[in-house]
């Protein structure tokens, strides 16, 4: 687990999670 400080970092690391578990889906 990370410690995340703000509320903006957490959406930029979880938009960061979204974005690659989209590159896996498509390159499967």
């Amino acid at each position: 687990m990370y410690c995340i400080g703000t509320a903006s970092d957490a959406k930029s690391a979880i938009r960061r999670q979204e974005s690659w578990n989209e590159l896996k889906r498509l390159s499967q």
